[in-house]
């Protein structure tokens, strides 16, 4: 008889965890709220973007939020193609910086780039004329590489 509870208390068990952990992967990760003025595509997958339209809005970014979702970015645009150098000044949270030439092709990524790392700039090795800023490791996820193309 100790043998079936024994097994009944593991079936249990193992069944609570994996409720548990279907919850914790289902919940949501991110409560900050972006416009979604556009879309961008990026090797197959849809990404949501806040484009930062005014000269306060691009020096601000991602500046004050807490987070950014999966599938979620902001987006530059530039009117030449150019260097552009961004910094993590009151970013909370780490992102990938994705430069785009002027055809839509991926020309820098510096990934992983750490709020700490503030007032430090980084700045793209060729030139491009808009910039998505994704939370870190979204570029890897997506499969991104200098030339990928991004469509918008």
């Amino acid at each position: 008889m100790k043998p079936r509870l024994a097994y009944a208390t593991l079936i249990f068990i193992l069944l609570i965890g994996f409720i548990a952990g279907v919850l914790l992967l289902n919940r949501p990760t991110c409560a900050e709220t972006y416009r979604s003025d556009e879309q961008v595509l990026a090797n197959g997958h849809k990404v949501n973007v806040q484009i930062a339209r005014t000269s306060a809005e691009q020096e601000k970014g991602l500046g004050g939020k807490k987070c950014l979702a999966a599938n979620q970015g902001m987006l530059f645009r530039f009117s030449k193609s150019g260097f552009y150098p961004f910094w993590m000044k009151d970013t909370h949270f780490s992102i990938d910086i994705v430069w785009i030439d002027s055809v839509h092709r991926v020309a820098d990524i510096r990934a992983n780039i750490q709020p700490s790392s503030y007032p430090k700039s980084f700045t793209n090795s060729s030139a491009a004329e808009d910039v998505l800023e994704l939370s870190a490791g979204d570029a890897n996820k997506l499969g991104l590489e200098t030339g990928s193309y991004i469509y918008y």
